[in-house]
């Protein structure tokens, strides 16, 4: 594990938004010490490396308090998605309305055009012929857009919905159990690799995926006994 790794990561971690705490770091490399990684994040600008043997059990309990945070704040964030497009039904439909109006004016502006040439009131070359034809073509744009907009907006706040159900459990195991989740970051970290021989292959993945079905079967039973 190199100070590039480290790099690399913190850079992917902070660009979601998130904190480059050295669990979060852990888990997205899958691998490397808390030591290592501390000392790498530190001379990446978060002061200075820590001395040896120094500061490790605050730095565990730093990581804790790191995760439930992170966790609330993907809580407060997935609300605050969901909260937007719940607020964004009665613009939308607004913005229907007023796309409605405008499209039957323009329609009417151009039949009115349409009109006059067939009576030969207006040449078919006139200037206004051409502006009412764009009118119109823009303003069934704008109608069919704000329409695709609101037939949309039920299925994305579904999809908040349950992203805030999502985000809300994470953030319960974070807090009440936090062993679990550390084990199941660790099994997801350690996804055995591809080898030249099927058999071996086979017999590992089995292994790991009996563990990490047993570190769900935990996981769900104690969402469900808190009624999330």
């Amino acid at each position: 594990m190199t100070r590039e790794e480290v790099a690399q990561v913190r850079e992917q971690l902070l660009a979601e938004g998130l904190k480059p705490t050295v669990k979060a770091v852990r888990g997205r490399l899958g691998y490397g010490s808390d030591r290592d990684i501390s000392q790498h994040l530190r001379s990446l600008g978060e002061g200075s490396p820590l001395p040896p043997g120094e500061g490790e059990e605050e730095a565990d309990d730093d990581d804790a308090g790191d995760v439930v945070a992170l966790a609330e704040a993907a809580v407060a964030q997935a609300q605050r998605r969901l909260q937007a497009l719940e607020d964004a039904v009665p613009l939308a439909e607004e913005s229907l309305a007023q796309a409605r109006s405008v499209l039957l004016n323009a329609s009417g502006r151009q039949l009115v055009v349409q009109h006059a040439v067939r009576k030969g009131w207006l040449p078919g070359d006139d200037p206004a012929v051409a502006q009412a034809e764009a009118a119109m073509t823009q303003a069934g744009r704008r109608f069919r857009e704000v329409t695709a907009k609101l037939k949309a907006l039920p299925h994305e706040i579904k999809a908040a919905q349950a992203a805030v159900r999502v985000a809300e459990r994470e953030a319960y195991l974070a807090r009440q159990h936090a062993d679990l989740v550390e084990r199941r970051a660790v099994l997801q970290a350690e996804a055995p690799e591809e080898t030249d021989d099927p058999g071996v292959n086979y017999r590992r993945k089995a292994v790991w995926k009996q563990e990490a079905q047993a570190v769900q079967a935990e996981i769900d039973t104690v969402l469900a006994q808190a009624g999330l």
